[in-house]
Protein backbone atom coordinates (compact mmCIF):
# COMPACT_ATOMS: atom_id res chain seq x y z
CA UNK A 1 0.00 0.00 0.00
CA UNK A 2 1.65 3.19 -1.14
CA UNK A 3 0.56 6.89 1.52
CA UNK A 4 1.31 10.25 0.47
CA UNK A 5 1.83 11.52 4.13
CA UNK A 6 2.35 15.88 5.08
CA UNK A 7 4.96 14.77 7.81
CA UNK A 8 8.28 14.99 8.16
CA UNK A 9 10.59 12.11 6.62
CA UNK A 10 12.36 11.87 9.74
CA UNK A 11 9.84 11.44 11.83
CA UNK A 12 7.76 9.06 9.51
CA UNK A 13 11.02 6.98 9.28
CA UNK A 14 11.87 6.79 12.82
CA UNK A 15 8.46 6.22 14.16
CA UNK A 16 8.54 3.07 11.81
CA UNK A 17 11.98 1.85 13.22
CA UNK A 18 10.68 2.05 16.79
CA UNK A 19 7.85 0.00 16.04
CA UNK A 20 9.80 -2.45 14.19
CA UNK A 21 12.29 -2.48 17.76
CA UNK A 22 9.75 -2.62 20.14
CA UNK A 23 7.78 -5.49 18.14
CA UNK A 24 11.34 -6.90 17.46
CA UNK A 25 11.44 -7.63 14.02
CA UNK A 26 14.49 -8.26 12.36
CA UNK A 27 15.10 -6.15 9.63
CA UNK A 28 18.15 -4.36 7.67
CA UNK A 29 17.83 -0.40 7.16
CA UNK A 30 19.96 1.21 4.03
CA UNK A 31 19.64 5.11 3.80
CA UNK A 32 20.04 6.98 0.42
CA UNK A 33 20.91 10.61 -0.22
CA UNK A 34 19.93 11.18 -3.62
CA UNK A 35 16.72 10.77 -3.41
CA UNK A 36 16.55 10.76 -0.13
CA UNK A 37 14.95 7.69 0.73
CA UNK A 38 15.27 5.06 3.27
CA UNK A 39 14.61 1.14 2.57
CA UNK A 40 13.89 -0.88 5.73
CA UNK A 41 14.14 -4.70 3.99
CA UNK A 42 12.32 -7.23 6.31
CA UNK A 43 13.03 -10.22 5.18
CA UNK A 44 13.79 -11.80 1.50
CA UNK A 45 10.45 -10.57 0.08
CA UNK A 46 8.85 -7.64 2.35
CA UNK A 47 10.34 -4.21 2.59
CA UNK A 48 9.29 -0.47 3.48
CA UNK A 49 9.92 2.34 1.73
CA UNK A 50 9.99 6.05 2.92
CA UNK A 51 11.22 8.55 0.13
CA UNK A 52 11.04 12.24 0.28
CA UNK A 53 10.06 13.71 -3.10
CA UNK A 54 9.04 17.59 -3.39
CA UNK A 55 8.80 18.32 -0.07
CA UNK A 56 6.07 15.08 0.89
CA UNK A 57 6.83 11.78 2.15
CA UNK A 58 5.99 9.09 0.33
CA UNK A 59 5.34 5.91 2.10
CA UNK A 60 5.31 1.87 0.47
CA UNK A 61 4.17 -0.63 3.11
CA UNK A 62 3.80 -4.64 1.95
CA UNK A 63 0.57 -4.63 3.68
CA UNK A 64 -2.05 -3.46 6.18
CA UNK A 65 0.83 -4.26 8.93
CA UNK A 66 2.19 -0.88 9.63
CA UNK A 67 -1.38 1.11 9.22
CA UNK A 68 -0.86 1.92 12.79
CA UNK A 69 1.93 3.63 12.42
CA UNK A 70 1.76 5.48 10.03
CA UNK A 71 -2.37 6.70 11.50
CA UNK A 72 -0.49 9.07 13.72
CA UNK A 73 0.62 11.12 10.94
CA UNK A 74 -1.82 13.07 8.50
CA UNK A 75 -2.15 11.15 5.28
CA UNK A 76 -2.57 13.12 2.34
CA UNK A 77 -3.06 9.80 -0.09
CA UNK A 78 -4.10 6.54 0.24
CA UNK A 79 -4.20 3.88 -2.06
CA UNK A 80 -2.60 5.87 -5.42
CA UNK A 81 -5.85 7.84 -4.75
CA UNK A 82 -4.38 11.80 -4.65
CA UNK A 83 -6.13 14.53 -3.07
CA UNK A 84 -4.98 18.15 -4.34
CA UNK A 85 -3.70 19.14 -7.72
CA UNK A 86 0.20 18.45 -6.87
CA UNK A 87 -0.29 15.11 -6.23
CA UNK A 88 -2.53 14.09 -9.08
CA UNK A 89 0.10 16.00 -11.26
CA UNK A 90 2.61 13.96 -10.07
CA UNK A 91 0.69 10.53 -10.41
CA UNK A 92 0.12 11.52 -13.67
CA UNK A 93 3.51 12.54 -14.37
CA UNK A 94 4.14 9.37 -13.26
CA UNK A 95 1.71 7.41 -15.54
CA UNK A 96 3.02 9.10 -18.79
CA UNK A 97 7.07 8.67 -18.14
CA UNK A 98 5.79 4.57 -17.77
CA UNK A 99 3.74 4.80 -20.82
CA UNK A 100 7.01 6.12 -22.58
CA UNK A 101 9.13 3.55 -20.83
CA UNK A 102 6.98 0.94 -21.86
CA UNK A 103 6.50 1.98 -25.57
CA UNK A 104 9.78 2.51 -26.21
CA UNK A 105 10.68 -0.87 -24.63
CA UNK A 106 7.77 -2.66 -26.76
CA UNK A 107 9.02 -1.15 -29.72
CA UNK A 108 12.97 -2.31 -29.46
CA UNK A 109 11.45 -5.93 -28.60
CA UNK A 110 9.00 -5.77 -32.27
CA UNK A 111 11.68 -4.33 -34.15
CA UNK A 112 13.92 -7.29 -32.83
CA UNK A 113 11.40 -9.87 -33.61
CA UNK A 114 10.79 -8.38 -36.90
CA UNK A 115 14.46 -8.36 -38.00
CA UNK A 116 14.93 -11.85 -36.18
CA UNK A 117 11.99 -13.83 -37.50
CA UNK A 118 12.93 -14.31 -41.32
CA UNK A 119 16.54 -15.49 -40.21
CA UNK A 120 15.36 -17.89 -37.65
CA UNK A 121 12.30 -19.47 -39.97
CA UNK A 122 14.59 -20.03 -42.85
CA UNK A 123 16.42 -21.78 -40.29
CA UNK A 124 14.10 -23.96 -38.89
CA UNK A 125 14.53 -22.32 -35.67
CA UNK A 126 11.27 -20.78 -34.98
CA UNK A 127 11.43 -20.57 -31.21
CA UNK A 128 14.11 -17.68 -30.68
CA UNK A 129 11.32 -14.55 -31.93
CA UNK A 130 8.83 -16.37 -29.55
CA UNK A 131 11.84 -15.98 -26.78
CA UNK A 132 12.46 -12.31 -27.86
CA UNK A 133 8.48 -11.70 -27.38
CA UNK A 134 8.63 -13.25 -23.69
CA UNK A 135 10.35 -10.36 -22.67
CA UNK A 136 7.42 -7.98 -22.88
CA UNK A 137 6.56 -9.76 -19.81
CA UNK A 138 9.89 -8.69 -18.05
CA UNK A 139 9.87 -5.41 -15.67
CA UNK A 140 12.32 -2.80 -16.38
CA UNK A 141 13.55 -0.38 -13.89
CA UNK A 142 13.29 3.15 -14.75
CA UNK A 143 13.86 6.69 -12.44
CA UNK A 144 12.59 9.61 -12.70
CA UNK A 145 13.12 12.76 -10.38
CA UNK A 146 15.35 10.15 -8.28
CA UNK A 147 12.22 7.91 -7.44
CA UNK A 148 12.83 4.38 -8.98
CA UNK A 149 9.95 1.75 -9.95
CA UNK A 150 9.41 -0.92 -12.45
CA UNK A 151 7.35 -0.99 -15.82
CA UNK A 152 6.14 -3.94 -17.68
CA UNK A 153 6.07 -3.19 -21.59
CA UNK A 154 3.45 -5.61 -21.88
CA UNK A 155 1.31 -2.99 -19.97
CA UNK A 156 1.81 -0.59 -22.39
CA UNK A 157 -2.06 0.09 -22.94
CA UNK A 158 -2.58 0.31 -19.08
CA UNK A 159 -0.19 3.13 -18.69
CA UNK A 160 -1.50 5.19 -22.02
CA UNK A 161 -5.22 4.72 -20.84
CA UNK A 162 -4.05 5.66 -16.74
CA UNK A 163 -1.94 8.34 -17.85
CA UNK A 164 -4.91 9.93 -19.83
CA UNK A 165 -7.38 9.73 -17.43
CA UNK A 166 -5.17 11.29 -15.10
CA UNK A 167 -4.91 14.38 -17.17
CA UNK A 168 -8.45 14.81 -17.72
CA UNK A 169 -9.33 14.33 -14.01
CA UNK A 170 -6.39 16.78 -13.45
CA UNK A 171 -7.44 19.00 -16.27
CA UNK A 172 -11.53 18.67 -14.73
CA UNK A 173 -9.95 19.59 -11.02
CA UNK A 174 -7.92 22.65 -12.58
CA UNK A 175 -11.43 23.77 -14.18
CA UNK A 176 -13.19 23.60 -11.36
CA UNK A 177 -10.63 25.35 -8.94
CA UNK A 178 -11.08 28.26 -11.66
CA UNK A 179 -14.63 28.26 -11.43
CA UNK A 180 -14.52 29.12 -7.92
Amino acid sequence: MRYLLSADYERVVSAIERFLQWKKIPHKVKRYEKPRMTKIKLGFTKSIVVASFRGKTFVKLPSNELVDVIAEFTTTASFGRPKDEVDLEIESELAKFKAEGAKKTLALICGLTLVATPVFVSRGQLAYPLILLAFAFVPIKQNFEGMEFYTFPVFYPYYVLKARRLKRRLKRRLESMQDI
